[in-house]
């Protein structure tokens, strides 16, 4: 009888033993994945803050001016602007052209100035007739103003426009394409 009864004690030790295993080793995997995500937000010293789906927007005289959503944003405090990614940046102020939607795969936000700078990949499009493509663009907001020293291409219903360096003021519709402009227009229905 002693033995059968030693025997059950040493069982419900193993069973014990090896439920603690279980449960650190389920803690341990839950702590490295909450690490490692905080992690890829925190890639630089220099971060004060980092957080995902970010959304600003500008009011001025009770109007919305803009609105700028990031997928993650980190916010450098020391120059009062945050990195953005995947963004996706609405103009309101643009009234010959309407609103107009740009996105990119990265970008900065100015907090003080209130400048957007959208990098990689940049395209945008009023949902008409037209739309730019470009490598970077900044947004200047005290002028209303997009402008890029990159390779720009601009169409505009049978319109089209290839060059280098674009400064387009989104209050009144004027765009100046800077160096080795190349125009194209394509007869059609308008």
């Amino acid at each position: 009888m002693r033995r059968i009864r030693d025997i059950r004690r040493l069982l419900a030790l193993l069973i014990g033993v090896a439920t603690l295993a279980v449960v650190a080793l389920i803690g341990r995997h839950f702590w490295q994945e909450q690490g490692s995500d905080q992690s890829a937000l925190h890639s630089s010293a220099a971060v004060d803050a980092a957080v995902r789906l970010v959304h600003f927007t500008e009011l001025r005289e009770g109007l919305k001016r803009w609105e700028l959503t990031s997928a993650t944003a980190e916010y450098d405090k020391t120059a009062d602007s945050s990195r953005l990614t995947q963004l996706r940046f609405m103009l309101f102020d643009a009234p010959p052209v309407g609103p107009m939607t740009i996105t990119a795969d990265s970008g900065n936000y100015h907090h003080g100035t209130k400048d957007v700078q959208l990098i990689g990949n940049v395209r945008a499009d009023n949902g008409r007739e037209m739309s730019f493509a470009t490598g970077r663009v900044t947004y200047v907001a005290g002028r209303s103003l997009l402008a890029t020293s990159d390779r720009v291409t601009l169409t505009d219903g049978n319109l089209r426009v290839q060059g280098v360096g674009m400064e387009l003021f989104t209050n009144d519709k004027r765009v100046r394409i800077l160096h080795q402009v190349v125009a194209t227009i394509t007869p059609g229905e308008r």
